[in-house]
């Protein structure tokens, strides 16, 4: 597609974005409900944060952002059982909340489990462990954050030893990843001798924090990207194709191994790894009363900041294998063993002010500036408050004090309200002064000024972006426009060589080039361009559709001139999807 046509439709096609930004909202409520809608992005969130802590990532491109500039970034626990719980009450039998660890695995590299490797069911009451305990005692261990692991020994029967034979993630608890090559760098004891046959060892592969450093300090010796984060960074080694030998600053915490020659309870086991084969087992607490669960629970809070290794909670699990084997499992977890998760860490501090941003559909998003604090790790002074219907419902206005919740690198999220203070909304917009509307859901504010200045920036911003014109960064962009070289998408391709050398910045040959990059564009795919027209959710599936059903720009422009509204929504119903 030529992109005449594209200058054209930007000047000339206002009638046809209004008319999808009218009619979009009902199109989307008439292929599927909202319930429906919400399930797919839970699943797919769920999804790629199961990728991103099992392989490793500390990120992963967003898949709802039709820019694709936005990632989604690794969370906390806490918020990853959110979505989880989300999901479980919209469709309680979906299957990815039966999935254990992930599926995204080499065919080549799989391992079967000889007995599956399930998940332990969560909970953040008390009342799921006391009903545990009805069935009998109770061994609790910390909970390690790291990576699940399975090792298999070979067995000697002449001198009773045991060598080490292979290593495999979870996986998905049926098949794991084969990581011997990695595992052979791990601390733990490849060779043991004891006279009852052990196959495998399970536990997790965790690195200390002291550890943790060390391994910086090589990786920037090695001119490898430094890590920022503890928690992601054990997965993402035993995934590297290269460089394995860093596995040598991971430890093995052992807990479970498996014979086929007795039963033992719990407790043998955990003391059998310990003190007679030399395995690194979490610490252990026996419990045989109610009274004791709290008691354990209340100096692990107490004291988890000071354990060497990253930690997420405790696990209660009965000691009588009998019995134990007795309950049985469910498709994602065994019934012998609950995982009790602490939430996430919180802060009380007071709202000093609040700044209102417009977005390139008129929407007004909320950031809030806060009393500093300290908090996992770092000093806080912004928390983000979502819309305006958010402030009104919550109280938020500037004095209101507030808690706060904050995991690894995320923005801090506003958890609750203690000191509310009604929210007077200004009405007028932040960029251009016009007066705002709500929008028909009574959730956003919006500026509907189609001149207003903030809108008309972030417009040309996600054109740029949507059709990728490398070397023209946000400050090029804010100099084109406040000299007024850009003022609507369409002006980018009027831009000389000249403009950038006046806004500074460039040489003769780098302005040369740029203009060329944006000549390059004078061509792109339909699907593309109508992503970077900025119209409210026409998104990439939704642009593929558009694309598939008109095929071009002049069969879609023909269709809007000849045929009704109602027509034209009846074609867009009947996409598939």
């Amino acid at each position: 597609m030529k992109l005449v046509m594209s200058l054209i439709l930007l000047k000339n096609m206002n009638n046809t974005c209004l008319l999808f930004e009218r009619n979009y909202l009902y199109l989307i409520k008439f292929k599927i409900g909202e319930k429906m809608e919400r399930i797919k992005e839970l699943e797919e969130l769920i999804r790629i944060h199961k990728e991103i802590y099992y392989e490793g990532f500390t990120h992963l491109p967003d898949p709802r952002d039709p820019e694709n500039k936005k990632y989604i970034y690794a969370i906390s626990d806490t918020e990853f059982d959110a979505l989880e719980a989300e999901l479980r009450s919209l469709d309680p039998n979906n299957k990815i909340l039966k999935q254990v660890g992930t599926e995204n695995i080499n065919p080549n590299d799989k391992v079967k489990h000889s007995v599956p490797m399930l998940s332990i069911e969560k909970t953040k009451s008390i009342d799921g462990v006391k009903k545990l305990l009805k069935n009998g005692y109770l061994i609790s261990t910390f909970k390690m954050d790291g990576s699940a692991c399975s090792i298999k020994f070979d067995y000697n029967e002449d001198t009773q030893e045991h060598s080490f034979k292979s290593a495999a993630t979870r996986g998905d608890g049926v098949e794991g990843e084969n990581i011997t090559e990695h595992i052979k760098y791990v601390n733990f004891p490849h060779l043991f001798q004891y006279d009852i046959k052990f196959t495998e060892v399970r536990g997790e592969v965790v690195i200390s924090k002291r550890k943790f450093e060390l391994l910086k300090k090589e990786m920037k010796e090695l001119n490898l990207p430094e890590p920022d984060s503890i928690r992601n960074i054990v997965s993402g080694l035993l995934h590297r194709k290269e460089y394995k030998h860093l596995c040598k600053y991971l430890d093995f915490i052992a807990y479970d191994i498996f014979t086929d020659e007795i039963r033992l309870d719990y407790r043998v086991k955990l003391s059998i790894l310990e003190h007679h084969l030399s395995f690194n087992i979490p610490a252990v607490n026996f419990i045989s009363y109610i009274d004791e669960i709290q008691t354990i629970i209340d100096f692990y809070i107490r004291r988890k900041d000071e354990i060497e290794y990253l930690t997420d909670g405790l696990v209660f699990r009965l000691d009588n294998e009998k019995i134990a084997n007795e309950l049985g499992k469910t498709e994602h977890h065994w019934k012998h063993s609950i995982a009790y998760k602490v939430a996430s860490e919180t802060a009380i501090t007071t709202v000093i002010n609040i700044i209102r941003e417009v977005n390139r559909t008129g929407k007004i998003s909320y950031v809030g500036e806060v009393k500093p604090v300290y908090l996992s790790g770092a000093n806080i002074s912004r928390v983000t408050f979502h819309n305006a219907k958010y402030l009104t419902d919550h109280g938020i206005s500037i004095g209101s004090e507030i808690e706060i919740t904050r995991s690894n690198e995320v923005i801090p999220k506003h958890v609750r309200t203690i000191k509310r203070v009604e929210h007077l909304h200004d009405v007028n917009c932040p960029c251009c002064g016009e007066e705002l509307k709500w929008s028909e859901t009574d959730v956003d504010l919006i500026c509907i000024n189609p001149n207003c200045s903030g809108k008309k920036f972030e417009k040309i911003v996600h054109f740029i972006r949507s059709i990728e014109i490398d070397g023209l960064g946000i400050s090029t962009i804010e100099k084109l426009y406040e000299m007024g070289y850009i003022q609507e998408p369409a002006d980018l391709f009027n831009i000389s060589e000249n403009a950038f050398l006046n806004v500074g910045g460039f040489q003769k040959k780098s302005a040369k080039n740029l203009y060329e990059a944006i000549q390059e564009k004078k061509t792109i795919p339909m699907e593309k361009f109508l992503v970077a027209l900025s119209i409210d959710g026409l998104g990439d599936k939704v642009a593929k559709d558009i694309k598939n059903k008109f095929g071009t720009i002049e069969k879609l422009i023909s269709y809007v001139s000849e045929n009704s509204v109602e027509d034209l929504i009846d074609s867009l119903s009947s996409i598939d999807g």
